[in-house]
């Protein structure tokens, strides 16, 4: 099966994969079938495939009723987003994904153990992104935009994001 988020070429279709994970996370599309078209992709050894094929088994977590088989791929799914976090631990997008799944874990789960590790990485490495063009500009602003409404910033982070929104 070919996937709708590869390029012509079969390479990632990033772009698709950072338009879709939001309606995904919005319950507008679903998670199942994002992971789906996911594993239809080749390189599943890149940090940032599995940081978001983790998220979205936290995502999938969401439409399971049985508690045990909830909290199962839960659990899975952090232990997912820690494994690209370790391949690739300077990566502010996949420790936005790792902290944007955490912070909306119930705390009763315990499960949400590098928040702050997380906001201090996208907080040092998010600029150097926009900087250096490794991310495209909207989806930083996408980042900085949540981290400013969510991330619970301490006061030289939340300058840090607002001097970079004013930057792009």
């Amino acid at each position: 099966m070919k996937s709708l988020l590869a390029n012509p070429d079969g390479s990632i279709n990033w772009e698709k994969i950072r338009h879709d994970y939001p309606k995904v996370a919005d319950n507008q599309l679903n998670a199942t079938a994002m992971m789906h078209q996911m594993e239809a992709l080749e390189h599943r050894n890149n940090p940032l495939w599995i940081a978001y094929y983790g998220a979205l088994q936290t995502l999938q977590a969401r439409s399971i009723f049985n508690p045990l088989e909830k909290l199962q791929l839960t659990k899975r799914s952090q232990e997912t987003l820690a494994r690209a976090v370790a391949l690739d631990p300077e990566n502010p997008e996949i420790r936005f994904l790792r902290f944007s799944i955490q912070l909306g874990l119930p705390t009763y789960l315990n499960l949400s153990h590098h928040l702050a590790e997380d906001r201090r990485i996208i907080c040092e490495k998010l600029p150097l992104a926009a900087q250096n063009k490794a991310l495209p500009l909207h989806h930083i602003h996408k980042i900085a935009s949540f981290m400013l409404r969510e991330g619970k910033l301490e006061p030289t982070q939340k300058v840090v994001m607002e001097n970079l929104l004013t930057q792009l």
